[in-house]
């Protein structure tokens, strides 16, 4: 009602701009108006925005990105660049929003303009920019050179580990999360990433310590029950886990891995036709969305079912083939076709010693790539 009754009010101040000059309503107004109405899609460029603070556009921006609408952080970030060309963390929150939208030239051309005490972040971002094109390494180096230049921020630490978690090196990874957790403690994004990699890392005791000190500070129950199902998945206990998935998938507007992980779990229980369902119905709400694990979820799908075949269509489109839990998937395509008997015996006992060969990687999908709790530790922190 409220973001109703505001575009209603913002509407009335637009038609009024466009026939009548001198109306000039009090910048408070247009303020809580334009806050309200957010989840409204008001038009940045409507001509009331004239009117409205600065501060105001910089909150709408940060707002609307930590919401994933990146379009209109692009949107709103650049019309308060234009109100203050040097306001340097509304040009973080912007090439941040760039970024996401994968509009990376556009970014680059900004970079260059954090210099000085702002240097730190150009290295942060350039770290950001890495690691969502999936070049681990290279994150690494960057975020690794924002620390050297005094970048001790939680973000820096956080993506850090993500990155070296997410490349393989999962002792470093747990060294790094433990320096962002001894400097947010509560912070629950830093904990959800912690307890995916100590669950990985077998560190039972710290991820049960997580979990407790996630639920003390997850007071939205944004993570919670995402990180319940997955912990739960883990043990094995698919039902229970598919209770807390279904809770977590009950939150307004819930992400890509949060639905992901409920259809993975669907799977375990080889309910199948509910998760193909459920994953049609998440390949239309998110067309171009981590189309690694759209793939395999499908690859999945149809290994489950002893189809190799057509489990291994899905396999060939992935991208990181060489992330473990994609190996995981294809050491099960192999083992199926290793029993299938209508292949030569020849045939058989190659795809059993290829899958043998396979030492690394699990079957479970993964679903979780860091999005549930990305971005939301690292607002910009003017240096």
């Amino acid at each position: 009602m409220l973001s109703r009754t505001s575009l209603r009010a913002a509407a009335r101040l637009h038609f009024r701009f466009q026939t009548a000059d001198e109306v000039s309503p009090t910048v408070d107004a247009i303020d809580a108006t334009l806050h309200a109405a957010l989840i409204g899609q008001v038009n940045s460029n409507a001509l009331y925005m004239a009117f409205v603070r600065v501060s105001t556009v910089h909150r709408l921006a940060k707002e609307a990105y930590y919401q994933k609408k990146f379009r209109d952080a692009e949107s709103y970030a650049l019309r308060a660049l234009e109100m203050e060309p040097e306001r340097w963390p509304v040009l973080v929150v912007l090439i941040k929003a760039l970024i996401q939208q994968d509009k990376n030239e556009s970014a680059e051309k900004h970079l260059p303009r954090l210099v000085g005490d702002w240097l730190k972040m150009q290295h942060y971002l350039r770290g950001f920019m890495a690691k969502k094109r999936h070049d681990f390494t290279r994150a690494v180096t960057h975020f690794e050179a924002a620390i050297r230049v005094g970048d001790d921020s939680i973000s820096v630490h956080r993506d850090l580990a993500d990155s070296l978690y997410r490349a393989g090196n999962l002792r470093e990874a747990v060294v790094r999360i433990e320096k962002a957790r001894t400097k947010g403690r509560d912070n629950a994004f830093v904990l959800d990433l912690a307890l995916r990699i100590y669950l990985d890392a077998n560190e039972a005791a710290k991820a049960a310590e997580c979990l407790s000190d996630l639920e003390k500070c997850d007071v939205q129950e944004r993570f919670i029950h995402h990180c319940k199902a997955r912990l739960l998945a883990d043990r094995g206990d698919y039902e229970l886990a598919l209770k807390e998935a279904e809770l977590a998938c009950m939150m307004t507007s819930p992400p890509f891995e949060v639905i992901a992980k409920k259809i993975d779990i669907l799977m375990q229980l080889r309910r199948h036709p509910e998760a193909w369902n459920e994953l049609e119905e998440l390949a239309h709400q998110f067309p171009s969305h981590r189309k690694d694990v759209m793939n395999g979820l499908r690859c999945k799908w149809y290994a489950t079912q002893g189809n190799w075949r057509k489990a291994k269509v899905f396999w060939d489109d992935i991208r990181e083939k060489d992330a473990p839990v994609n190996q995981g998937l294809l050491r099960v395509i192999l083992e199926v076709k290793g029993k299938d008997t209508s292949l030569s015996l020849v045939d058989r006992n190659k795809a059993i010693q290829e899958a043998q060969a396979i030492t690394a990687g699990r079957f479970d999908v993964a679903v979780d790539d860091g999005e549930v709790g990305e971005d939301g530790s690292d607002a910009p922190v003017a240096p």
